[in-house]
C-alpha cells in the first residue's frame, strides 16, 4: 500500500483579544515574518524583513514568493510548510567544532514592557530535515533586554533566556511549539530568539561529522502578550498539500474536514495525529468522509494550537 501525507494545519491567529477591563495585542511586530522589503534572491538575507535585525550569525528568511532556493514549503535549508502565510525565518543553534557560533534574531517591540506584568511567549520552531543540518538541540528560547544587539554588537552567549526549552526539539515533519511566561522585571524594549546557551551547558543528539554537525531550525509566529489567548486562541483553520495524486483532495471549513477519495468504493486508512505526534484517530473508509472538529480535537488540550497530520493509506 501507498501512504500519502496530508497536512492540516488548525492553529491560532488572533492578534488582538477583549474583556471588559483591559485590551491586550501582540508586542511582537511582523510576527510570522510575511512583511518583507523584497523577496529574498540569496542565504544570509534576514534584514529582508521588516522591523526585525540580525544580532550574530548569518540566519536565513524564505518566503512563497523566491524560487525553490529560499522559497516555502521547499529551500535550500530543507521542506517545511510556514505555520501561517508563506514566510519564516532559519537560524543555526550549534555548529560542532566552531565554539559557541550562534544566530541570533531579534525585534524591538511594539511597546515596551510594563514592569511588574505577566507577559505570554510562544513561538513555533521545526528542524531542518536537510541531513547535515539536522543535529538536535535544545534550549531554542527568547530574552527580552534594554540593550540593542546587532552585527557590530553581537548579543552575548551567556546562558541566559527570559524563557527557553530545555528539552531536545527533533521533529522535522510538525512545528514544536514553545511557550511560557514571564513576568517583567524592567520596561524591556528588545526581543531575541535563538540558543543563547554555550557548547557547555547545550544538549545535543544525532550530532557528528561529517553528516549532522549542523543545527538548523525554521521558526514561525512568534507571540508576546500579557493575555494568554492571545496567543493561543484558536480561530480558524488552515491547510496545505489538500491534493494528493491517486487520492483526491481535502476541504476545510470552521465545521469540518471533508475527505473527498478519488476513487468511490476503494479502501482508504487515515491517521490524525496531535501537535505532539500522538495519534488520536485512526479509521478505514471505502467512501467520502467528514471528519468533525470536535473529533480531531480528541487528546489533547483544547487551548494548544492544533497541528494535525492525516496519513492516507491507499
Amino acid at each position: 500500500m501507498k501512504k500519502n501525507l496530508v497536512y492540516l494545519l488548525l492553529l491560532a491567529h488572533s492578534v488582538f483579544s477583549y474583556n471588559s477591563n483591559v485590551s491586550a495585542q501582540n508586542l511582537v511586530p511582523n510576527p510570522s515574518f510575511e512583511d518583507i522589503s523584497q523577496c529574498p534572491f540569496g542565504v544570509n538575507q534576514f534584514n529582508l524583513a521588516n522591523q526585525w535585525f540580525v544580532s550574530s550569525g548569518t540566519p536565513d528568511l524564505f518566503n512563497g514568493c523566491s524560487n525553490n532556493f529560499l522559497g516555502v514549503p521547499v529551500n535550500v535549508r530543507g521542506h517545511q510548510d510556514a505555520v501561517e502565510g508563506i514566510g519564516y525565518a532559519g537560524i543555526i543553534t550549534y555548529v560542532i567544532n566552531d565554539s559557541n557560533y550562534r544566530e541570533i534574531i531579534g525585534t524591538t517591540l511594539i511597546q515596551s514592557m510594563i514592569v511588574g506584568q505577566k507577559y505570554y511567549i510562544s513561538l513555533f520552531v521545526s528542524l531542518s530535515d536537510t541531513n547535515i543540518l539536522s543535529c538536535v538541540t535544545n534550549n531554542f528560547g527568547v530574552r527580552f533586554s534594554n540593550q540593542l544587539y546587532t552585527i557590530s554588537n553581537p548579543i552575548p552567549i551567556d546562558n541566559n533566556s527570559s524563557i527557553f526549552s530545555n528539552q531536545l526539539i527533533s521533529n522535522q515533519e510538525i512545528w514544536t511549539v514553545i511557550r511560557g511566561s514571564f513576568v517583567a522585571d524592567s520596561s524591556y524594549l528588545h526581543l531575541y530568539l535563538g540558543n543563547l546557551f554555550d557548547d557547555i551547558n547545550t544538549d545535543t543528539t544525532n550530532c557528528e561529522l561529517p553528516n549532522s554537525y549542523i543545527s538548523y531550525y525554521y521558526l514561525d509566529q512568534i507571540c508576546v502578550s500579557t493575555d494568554s489567548l492571545d496567543c493561543v486562541l484558536y480561530t480558524a483553520i488552515h491547510t496545505s498539500n489538500t491534493t494528493i495524486n491517486n487520492f483526491g483532495y481535502i476541504t476545510v471549513n470552521h465545521d469540518e474536514i471533508n475527505i473527498h477519495p478519488r476513487f468511490l468504493n476503494t479502501h482508504y486508512e487515515y491517521e490524525i495525529v496531535n501537535l505532539y505526534g500522538q495519534a488520536v484517530i485512526m479509521k478505514n473508509y471505502n467512501s467520502s468522509n467528514d471528519i468533525s472538529i470536535s473529533e480531531i480535537s480528541t487528546g489533547y488540550p483544547s487551548d494548544q494550537p492544533r497541528i494535525v497530520k492525516a496519513i492516507i493509506v491507499v
